[in-house]
């Protein structure tokens, strides 16, 4: 592994959006969430129409279809006023640990408690616990080779440290 491995950035709008959306995809709870008031939302229509509460059924099914343009909005604009306050941001591989810097401050991450890394296209998610993750966008790199280079080093110095761990706990 490098000495040390740095990227930095300012997030933007389409980042942020980015994250929303790819995001989605990994809260199952909250898609099956969705689902689910969507289906209780064209049930309760298909019970309107029987009964013929026609503006009704209707009000329903459109409701059922705004479920999740509404909630991409509320995501996003909760995410936007967390991130509002950063400006740039700077992630550093080093000494096996991830060092995430902003105007806000430092945190320091040993490689070995970063629970996992998800790639997307836009996207590289750090999850430090299974419930909260950094994020850097692709865009950030220079080029695709940087962004690679990043992903590998960090994803290696992981494997690496959690290695040594267990063979620690191990003795």
């Amino acid at each position: 592994m490098t000495d040390s491995l740095s990227v930095s950035f300012k997030y933007t709008r389409e980042d942020i959006l980015n994250v929303v959306i790819e995001s989605l995809g990994f809260d199952i709870k909250r898609c099956w969430s969705i689902l689910i008031l969507m289906l209780l939302a064209i049930i309760a229509s298909i019970y309107c129409i029987l009964i013929k509460l026609y503006i009704f059924a209707g009000l329903l099914i459109f409701i059922a279809l705004l479920f999740v343009p509404v909630y991409i909005v509320i995501a996003y604009l909760n995410l936007a006023s967390a991130l509002k306050i950063l400006t740039d941001c700077v992630y550093t591989i080093e000494d096996n640990q991830l060092i995430a810097g902003s105007n806000l401050g430092f945190q320091y991450f040993n490689l070995k408690d970063i629970d996992k890394v998800v790639l997307t296209k836009p996207i590289i998610f750090i999850y430090v616990s299974k419930k909260n993750a950094y994020f850097i966008p692709i865009r950030a790199f220079n080029s695709p080779e940087k962004a690679n280079k990043f992903i590998t080093e960090l994803q290696y110095g992981i494997e690496v440290a959690k290695k040594e761990e267990r063979e620690i706990q191990n003795l």
